[in-house]
């Protein structure tokens, strides 16, 4: 089955020639997930352009592939990208990275001229540092994060300094980001939003839905999701969305490099499957039952128990703890008894609304797993001296 890598390959209609269309802006959304230090100028009055086919003219162009995990498909895209006749002339400019480990912030973006009258403004999503996970687990109990607030001041600067139309895209919280930005701009910006593309990115607490900002561009959003969805249908996300078909499972299908294609097309599915939208009603049901101090609470102690193994990356916790099992035995003894009896608090109530959900014939695999973590919990409890978290 085709994938994105195909789509570049195989597409070098201009823009001219063939409509700007979602799958573009996917493969820009996907575009924003490397390090342009050094080849891509910042944002400042008549910032220096490059094209996508001049990058992989230098020597050492490969360094720009760093980001996160599949780094050979990454590259394997990037170059096809930039050899292509519809892609490879696109220019590339007002490069934006910051990372703040006291603010817990993530964020980067960067702007594309598609021509003299489109550009494409692409926010990155989470990249694999355990801070940039930490900043979305914020937005359980957050009424915004660093990344959303700098994504609108990107939006406004940016904007100020062109004059063409602009399209804002982003993949997981790069969707999000995307989402935010065109709703908080100045209306000066706003008018020249064509469309707003976000795929696989968590939505937004109730109020934001309800914000005049919001309702001004919710007619252009374009929301893609694989089938199976866990990170897009988050937080009220399913509102005017469409299903694509992808492989893998549970998260696996959140890269967009498992979405299918077809002659030169995202393959939809018919409907999101019953399995994640039961999952996404546990999940909202759980977050609605937790108050926001227990929010805080939970994303914290779930950070600095991560922290107390100097795990920089995701990657990094994947190899010390392969399973959940593996993790609580290692981080169990570092937590006292109220931070326990508070995680196990946690867990039994998301093992509740996972059992008033799963009632009707949905598999219970879920339950299942949430039940063998607590009976973890409780025997490490009891066979453990307790110490500082």
């Amino acid at each position: 089955m085709d994938n994105i890598i195909d789509y570049v390959k195989q597409n070098h209609l201009t823009f001219d020639k063939q409509p700007f269309n979602t799958a573009d802006a996917m493969v820009f959304a996907q575009l924003a997930y490397y390090d342009y230090a050094g080849f891509v100028s910042g944002i400042k009055p008549f910032a220096k352009r490059i094209r996508l086919c001049d990058i992989v003219k230098h020597p050492h162009w490969e360094r720009i592939v760093c980001i996160g995990s599949g780094l050979d498909m990454k590259k394997e895209f990037f170059f096809n990208a930039a050899k292509s006749g519809r892609f490879g002339k696109c220019q590339l400019l007002f490069y934006e990275d910051d990372y703040d480990d006291k603010e817990h912030k993530q964020f980067s973006a960067l702007t594309f001229y598609i021509n003299k009258k489109l550009s494409v403004a692409s926010f990155r999503g989470t990249d694999s540092t355990v801070i940039g996970w930490k900043e979305d687990f914020d937005m359980m109990y957050k009424k915004t994060i660093p990344s959303q607030d700098k994504s609108a001041e990107y939006l406004n600067r940016t904007a100020l300094l062109h004059s063409r139309s602009i399209i804002c895209t982003g993949h997981s919280k790069g969707g999000n980001l995307a989402v935010y930005a065109a709703s908080k701009c100045v209306d000066i910006v706003k008018k020249r939003i064509r469309r707003v593309y976000n795929f696989d990115g968590p939505g937004f607490k109730r109020d934001f839905y309800q914000d005049k900002g919001y309702e001004d561009i919710r007619n252009k959003i374009t929301t893609i999701v694989p089938r199976s969805s866990v990170i897009g249908l988050l937080f009220g996300a399913t509102a005017n969305c469409r299903a694509v078909q992808s492989d893998g499972a549970g998260l696996d299908q959140h890269s967009m490099f498992n979405w299918h294609f077809m002659q030169g097309r995202l393959m939809y599915a018919e409907q999101i499957s019953k399995d994640a939208l039961v999952f996404n009603k546990i999940l909202d049901d759980w977050i609605k039952m937790i108050s926001f101090d227990d929010r805080k609470r939970l994303v914290n102690t779930l950070y600095y128990a991560a922290a107390k193994s100097k795990a920089v990356s995701l990657n990094d916790i994947k190899n010390y703890w392969p399973d959940p099992a593996a993790f609580l035995k290692e981080v169990l003894p570092c937590m006292n008894k109220d931070t326990k009896d508070f995680l196990k608090s946690m867990l039994n109530k998301f093992l509740d609304c996972a059992k008033l959900r799963l009632k009707d014939g949905i598999t219970g695999e879920l339950t299942e797993s949430v039940e063998k973590l607590r009976l973890k919990i409780m025997k490490e409890d009891a066979s453990c001296t307790p110490h500082s978290i």
